[in-house]
């Protein structure tokens, strides 16, 4: 029960949408899948589809999903580099 409330939670407040986690489960069953969050890296959104891939044997493990997370994590440590336009 506390699990559903707080997909329920998350979804509403980072994806800004009116959706329960009933109402997300029967999305993804049919095929639809939620819009990434726009500040979303885009290696964060393939580890979601990732993970929402019908077949459970083409779904990511766990032990692949966190390898992607930690890579994801380590790239975000390293210094952005910027260029600056002289014109």
């Amino acid at each position: 029960m506390f699990q559903e409330s707080d997909a329920c939670f998350n979804i509403k407040q980072c994806l800004d949408i009116p959706l329960c986690y009933i109402q997300v489960i029967q999305q993804i069953q049919s095929g639809k899948i939620l819009d990434c969050p726009r500040i979303c890296p885009e290696e964060v959104r393939k580890i979601m589809l990732g993970c929402w891939r019908k077949p459970p044997n083409e779904r990511l493990s766990m032990r692949e999903i966190k390898s992607r997370l930690e890579k994801v994590e380590e790239e975000e440590k390293q210094p952005t580099v910027y260029l600056e336009v002289i014109g």
